[in-house]
């Protein structure tokens, strides 16, 4: 029983110093402590960092107020200004070609020759047709010279009748107041003179209504004599278009003929670059299609020299994001 007694009467050490700080009871306080410490590191800890660069890449300036200017940068295709279409005003079959595509040509130089059966026989019935009208208005005016010629000298036979019917009747007239000659005689010489200058006068109606008449014909003959002569220059006017010429002074492009090739009237075969002032055409992104208008002023850079220019045209439909 002694023995028992000893044993259970042991006197434990109290923990001091690290021991006793973790003890199993303490953990919850050491962690928080920890996170309580972890959060201020977090919050004050020096978040900068350093960077060693060369003085001499650095520049400084003072900071001063004003407009900020917007840039973006892209990229063009220089165009030339003006490009005419090449069309023929007629159509036909190529019979020469003068020049090769990107030759310089000026304003009236013959690019290419066209032939046309076609305008060739229209030229052909045109001059028939103008030669036929000069003809007939020819022979018209030979017909009614001839009629003014008769009427002419049928009014100088009745002039001369009625100076014979009046020479008549005045004898009679004399004769018949001395009862020399029957009152019926004297009658007849009456009425042979009054209808004689009766005669005289329908002639010289008919002398007047004949010219009015001729003139008319003559007018309406001339008229559709001219209007075929203005026919026959078109078409001849159309014979030279055959030889398609250049417009301007430029280069020739995209032209692609071949000969014997058959060529209709308006066909697009080619174009002229007029090389005397250029354009910049570029795509710019859809961000900024609120911001890009006509008037704005550019710079463009090329072979090392830089020159200013404004944007002329923007087109608004959007393609492919541009």
């Amino acid at each position: 029983m002694n023995r028992i007694k000893e044993n259970m009467d042991i006197k434990l050490e109290k923990k001091k110093g690290l021991k006793a700080l973790l003890r199993v009871r303490n953990l919850p306080y050491l962690l928080g402590v920890v996170l309580v410490i972890f959060i201020l590191w977090l919050v004050f800890r020096d978040n900068s960092s350093t960077m060693n660069i060369d003085a001499r890449t650095i520049s400084i300036a003072k900071i001063e107020e004003g407009f900020f200017n917007d840039y973006i940068s892209v990229s063009g295709q220089v165009l030339p200004f003006t490009t005419i279409q090449l069309s023929p005003l007629e159509g036909g079959v190529v019979q020469q070609i003068l020049v090769e595509e990107g030759a310089t040509v000026k304003k009236g130089d013959v690019l290419f020759v066209l032939k046309s059966d076609n305008l060739i026989l229209s030229i052909l019935n045109s001059e028939a047709d103008y030669k036929g009208k000069k003809s007939a208005l020819r022979n018209t005016l030979i017909r009614m010279e001839k009629e003014r010629i008769n009427l002419r000298q049928e009014q100088l036979r009745l002039d001369l009748d009625v100076t014979r019917k009046k020479r008549t009747y005045d004898q009679n007239g004399a004769l018949y107041k001395e009862q020399l000659i029957a009152k019926e005689v004297w009658l007849q010489s009456k009425e042979d003179y009054e209808l004689s200058k009766l005669n005289r006068e329908l002639i010289l109606d008919r002398q007047k209504q004949d010219s009015i008449s001729q003139e008319i014909e003559i007018g309406q003959l001339e008229d559709n004599l001219n209007h075929t002569l203005v026919n026959l220059n078109l078409i001849r006017d159309k014979e030279l278009n055959l030889s398609v010429r250049s417009s301007i002074d430029g280069e020739l492009g995209m032209f692609d003929i071949t000969l014997g090739q058959s060529i209709g009237a308006g066909s697009k075969i080619g174009q002229i670059n007029d090389l005397s002032k250029y354009k910049i055409e570029a795509n710019i992104d859809e961000h900024y299609i609120d911001r890009v208008r006509s008037g704005l002023s550019a710079t463009f850079n090329r072979q090392k020299s830089t020159f200013a220019t404004s944007l002329r045209r923007v087109y608004p439909e959007v393609r492919n994001g541009s």
